[in-house]
């Protein structure tokens, strides 16, 4: 029996700032070092993120029509075909939700799946600053404390599903830091006002029905019953001579 070849689907595989990307290559005319008065969009922009550094490398598109991007780097072109096809999640940016269609993790990387034709038009205004990290009151149910950085953070253990290895993500620019594959999906991942490449773990939890993981340096420990430290909003155990800040997780979906 006569059987149809395999179909190919070839992309161009570049980074926009820290975010690695995927581009149809029938959609791609050529690649070349930008001239000093050329007319480019940043690609990191159109994903919702700040301006990239420039000279970068110009990315001349056929569809659409006399578009040209400003990327950092070019990696060359790859048959995807076989690459895993994630949805995005929800709890990333608006922007980022209209330009790509999700993630396609190839060789253990993830590459956002950007659509060049939502690139016509008008698109969503580009996030502002990520939400800041409010303080929540903390009911005397068991406490996972762990570190970002400098600060020391609580949330309940009820809401916790897994600790894991931050590796593997895919940073991305706008609401979210990055994105991780877990347990076949695609997980939003918050940087408590730290950079997503630095940490080592990722705290996943559930609120509301809705995951999202946080980044973390380390785990300072599961407590049974927090009591109120020196300031509001803050937690900590007899005896400690640290303070934690209850996290307030719903505001990380505003």
């Amino acid at each position: 029996m006569l059987t149809s070849p395999p179909t190919r689907r070839l992309c161009v595989l570049v980074d926009a700032g820290r975010t690695p990307c995927a581009l149809d290559a029938l959609c791609v005319r050529g690649v070349a070092q930008p001239e000093a008065d050329a007319a480019l969009k940043d690609l990191t922009q159109l994903l919702g993120g700040g301006q990239e550094a420039a000279p970068g490398l110009a990315v001349a598109l056929e569809v659409p029509a006399g578009l040209g991007l400003r990327v950092r780097a070019v990696h060359g072109v790859v048959d995807v075909s076989s690459a895993r096809t994630l949805a995005l999640p929800g709890g990333v940016s608006p922007r980022l939700a209209r330009v790509v269609r999700g993630a396609l993790e190839l060789e253990g990387r993830l590459f956002l799946d950007v659509d060049l034709l939502a690139l016509e038009g008008e698109l969503p205004a580009a996030d502002g600053p990520a939400p800041a990290p409010s303080r929540a009151a903390l009911e005397t149910a068991r406490t996972l404390v762990f570190r970002a950085g400098t600060d020391l953070w609580a949330v309940p253990l009820a809401v916790v599903t897994q600790v894991v290895p931050a590796a593997g993500m895919c940073p991305t620019p706008g609401r979210s830091a990055a994105l991780l594959q877990h347990g076949g999906a695609l997980w939003p991942v918050y940087a408590l006002g730290r950079e997503a490449a630095d940490a080592g773990m990722v705290v996943l939890v559930e609120e509301g029905g809705r995951p999202l993981g946080l980044l973390a340096d380390e785990v300072v420990g599961i407590f049974d019953q927090m009591v109120p430290a020196g300031q509001p909003g803050t937690w900590s155990v007899p005896g400690a001579e640290w303070a934690a800040t209850g996290l307030e997780l719903a505001l990380l979906f505003a």
